[in-house]
């Protein structure tokens, strides 16, 4: 599964999904057209890092969630 809601966090402006790090990877990279995707994926991730978004052990990343329309 690539998303878990979470109970508390998916209404309201804050709303949050926890993607799967490794099925996000996955799906990213079968999709991916640039060379140094590999390179920028990383970036991304370490980046989320920095800001918190990323689970203690690194399984899951944060994302936030906007309506549609």
């Amino acid at each position: 599964m690539i998303v878990r809601l979470e109970a508390d966090t998916v209404t309201g402006e804050d709303a949050l999904a926890l993607l799967d790090v490794e099925v996000l990877h996955a799906r990213a990279r079968a999709a991916a057209r640039a060379s140094d995707w590999d390179a920028q994926w990383r970036a991304m991730i370490d980046y989320a890092g920095r800001k918190g978004w990323l689970s203690a052990g690194g399984r899951t990343v944060q994302a936030h969630i906007e309506p549609v329309g």
